[in-house]
């Protein structure tokens, strides 16, 4: 959960669950956050799971909302580092050179 505005490619509950900051606060209060924090300006939190511990989801690697978006994000970052590295490699090493 975050305050901060949702880049142009994310998604509200995909990525991140984007909340006003009178929402985060109001939660924060309520105790429904496990955690909280403040970087830049905006507030980050994770919520606490629901009191019903009788119900209990089915725990599946990978399938919190968040997941798909963050391994896309990693997948990305890792390809571009590679490609990045790959190109100096190609170019006798320096990347300017070419």
């Amino acid at each position: 959960m975050t305050t901060r505005i949702p880049r142009e490619d994310e998604r509200n509950g995909v990525d991140y669950t984007f909340l006003s900051r009178e929402e985060f606060v109001a939660l924060e209060k309520s105790g429904d956050l496990l955690e909280s924090g403040e970087y830049d300006g905006n507030h980050y939190g994770t919520p606490r799971p629901s009191g019903d511990s009788s119900v209990r989801p089915e725990v599946v690697p990978g399938q919190h909302p968040s997941s798909e978006g963050k391994r896309r994000r990693n997948r990305s970052n890792v390809e571009a580092m590679a490609s990045k590295h790959l190109d100096q490699d190609n170019n006798g090493g320096s990347p300017d050179s070419g």
